[in-house]
């Protein structure tokens, strides 16, 4: 018997504290055609897998014109609270090709019954939370070359027990996506082509003027 209760003394003593807050699930909303131009198509980009939507890591984001733009345009943030703990903000982090993070704030959005974004699903206990912006609409395009890139993501909440995480800094979740450069419209080939043609008439006839 004696034995018994060391063990399980010894197994409790191994199990990690119950964290009193934390992050269990993230989303990134992203408009591929510019802000406003179409509805936001939603990602899941934490730990919890939706099974309505496409998983942000490795995503393929789509191929873009160079000078045009994309918008990572919404961001939401699932949390938890027990024990005494207590969520007080959220902010998402983003950047492109490990260039500087961009810090955008999340406001308190609701507490559960909490809908899963683009979906009308819901999820949730009596002590989580959503924090979200639906109205980030930062280019993530804006002087880029062409090539492949990398969108990268992840998020921090505020909290009575410290700062809580869906990603890292040093582990951000990433989504895929290239520029190319943008091919010239056929009327614009049209009057380049024009004009060529009349530059070398224009050589010509000076070439041929006697002097």
């Amino acid at each position: 018997m004696i034995k018994k209760l060391l063990a399980l003394t010894a197994l409790a003593a191994a199990l990690p504290t119950w964290a009193a807050t934390g992050t269990w699930a993230s989303f990134v909303g992203i408009d591929a055609d510019g802000a406003g131009s179409a509805a936001t198509q939603w990602y899941d980009s934490g730990a919890f897998q939706a099974n309505e939507l496409t998983d942000f890591a490795n995503a393929d984001l789509g191929s873009f014109a160079q000078g045009s733009s994309a918008w990572l345009s919404a961001g939401d943030l699932f949390t938890f609270k027990n024990n005494g703990g207590n969520v007080t903000g959220a902010t998402l982090y983003w950047r492109v090709d490990n260039g500087a993070y961009t810090a955008v704030q999340l406001n308190w959005h609701s507490n559960a019954p909490l809908q899963i974004p683009g979906t009308t699903a819901t999820v949730g206990g009596s002590n989580d939370q959503s924090w979200n912006n639906t109205s980030i609409n930062a280019d993530f395009l804006q002087g880029l070359s062409a090539g492949n890139h990398q969108l990268q993501v992840y998020f921090m909440g505020s909290s009575n027990q410290g700062d809580i995480f869906a990603g890292s800094e040093a582990t951000p979740m990433s989504a895929n996506f290239s520029v190319t450069t943008p091919v010239p419209e056929p009327a614009s080939m049209s009057l380049m082509l024009g004009g060529l043609a009349l530059l070398g008439h224009w050589s010509r006839r000076r070439a041929a003027k006697p002097r």
